[in-house]
């Protein structure tokens, strides 16, 4: 397991395939805590002004803490994903994950206000 603790400007994590050039989705936190299309994954968490967030890649065999809120896939041509801000101004972190289309799984301690996001990648 991987762990970040990050200030999340705007409050939302972008997950998306390295290279990857598609536009952003919105989201709109109050109808549901993740959006996305084929090339990008936005999660919406805590505002840094109230906390940090922990952001946890984990592994095959680590035991998921949170409340699944997200499970889909996208294109992982490069092997790889950026988890960042959104503009990737303030933090960017990229993840080894298999190649082709990768499974991605997403869970929060509270989907209204997540100060802890666990990401699986398959």
């Amino acid at each position: 397991m991987r762990n970040f603790v990050e200030g999340v400007p705007w409050g939302v994590v972008r997950i998306e395939p390295v290279g990857s050039s598609g536009n952003i989705p919105q989201i709109d936190p109050l109808r549901s805590p993740v959006v996305a299309d084929d090339q990008c994954v936005v999660a919406a968490v805590v505002h840094p002004d109230i906390s940090p967030v922990t952001i946890s890649v984990l592994g095959e065999g680590d035991a998921n803490r949170g409340i699944p809120v997200f499970d889909g896939h996208m294109d992982t041509p490069h092997h790889a994903v950026v988890i960042a801000d959104l503009v990737g101004d303030d933090f960017i972190h990229t993840i080894p994950v298999p190649g082709g289309r990768t499974r991605v799984r997403i869970f929060m301690d509270d989907p209204r206000e997540a100060q802890h996001i666990e990401i699986r990648f398959a």
